[in-house]
């Protein structure tokens, strides 16, 4: 059965925090095997967005190549250190 979105979401906010960086990039074909899924539709997608953003204050952004996690919060400004 797949995962569902708060536990894609907590497993995303998990990765990122082990790196220690504030941003993580994930291939697609890594982030299909995390969502446990053959088919990501555009409405799940959507609804992981919402979801990560609510529960971890994460921003998703899908691109061709890459799925980007990274934290809400300006990391390379010059407020952030």
């Amino acid at each position: 059965m797949p995962k569902a979105v708060r536990e894609i979401a907590d497993e995303l906010n998990d990765a990122l925090r082990r790196t220690g960086v504030p941003y993580m990039t994930v291939t697609w074909p890594d982030f299909y095997a995390i969502c446990e899924r053959e088919r990501l539709k555009q409405a799940f997608l959507d609804e992981l967005a919402r979801g990560a953003s609510a529960e971890f204050q994460l921003l998703l952004a899908y691109g061709r190549n890459i799925v980007l996690v990274c934290h809400d919060r300006n990391f390379a400004g010059p407020d952030s250190g």
